[in-house]
């Protein structure tokens, strides 16, 4: 659990959100606020053109502990590398504005850090992990996984859950070294961590999976191919 002096910031990396941003912040800072956890939420504003913008500010004016900044450059990893570098703080934790993950699970994120791991990630593969996606996007996420083991020996079981922590040393020493701006981010910065012997640690989620997606299938699946392939030669 959070200590009193302990800083943690939870970075929500949004484009194009008008639809749900403020509903969805305003039920994670309640959620917050019923466990006695005084965090600085962000919220990364990746180039969005309808009215995030509008929102995220008023909600910046609206509550103390939450920050709103823009960044120009497109790019989900852009935004979460961004948002993790501005700000000095314990542990560094990002999770999808959509809420695909469940809140209580931000409390096992915490304790697990603190109780000596670098990373932790939410995984929607383990046993006690509950999801409701389409069976199309789960089979080529389980192709993909299938594809990671082969070509690097991991034992991690999900790299695309959008829900993560790190901790300070993590932060300092790897995230800097992390070239990837978009959805292939989180693949990167798993793979290094543990090249480089970071303690990661994988906990069950309840997770369900947003009416909308903004990720296209084919073409990313091809990017992260073109991705896996150059990572591989580097390491």
């Amino acid at each position: 659990m959070q200590s009193e002096t302990q800083k943690i910031t939870l970075v929500l990396p949004v484009y194009n959100e008008q639809n749900i941003l403020e509903k969805n912040v305003n039920k994670i800072l309640d959620f917050l606020q019923s466990k006695n956890l005084y965090w600085q939420v962000v919220i990364a504003d990746n180039a969005s053109t309808d009215k995030t913008t509008d929102i995220g500010k008023k909600l910046q004016d609206q509550y103390d502990n939450l920050s709103y900044f823009r960044i120009e450059h497109k790019g989900r990893g852009n935004a979460i590398k961004n948002s993790w570098q501005r700000y000095q703080s314990d542990i560094y934790i990002y999770m999808d504005i959509d809420l695909s993950t469940g809140l209580s699970s931000l409390i096992d994120l915490v304790d697990k850090i603190n109780n000596g791991y670098d990373m932790v990630i939410g995984s929607r593969y383990l046993e006690n992990s509950i999801t409701q996606r389409k069976i199309l996007r789960k089979y080529i996420s389980r192709l993909y996984i299938v594809l990671v083991h082969i070509m690097f020996k991991t034992k991690i079981l999900d790299f695309q859950c959008g829900f993560k922590a790190i901790n300070k040393n993590v932060a300092n020493n790897l995230l800097p070294q992390i070239k990837d701006k978009e959805w292939f981010f989180d693949t990167e910065l798993l793979l290094k961590a543990e090249k480089k012997n970071f303690r990661i640690k994988e906990i069950p989620v309840k997770w369900i999976e947003g009416k909308t997606s903004k990720v296209n299938l084919v073409v990313t699946s091809l990017n992260y191919l073109i991705k896996l392939i150059k990572l591989k030669r580097i390491l």
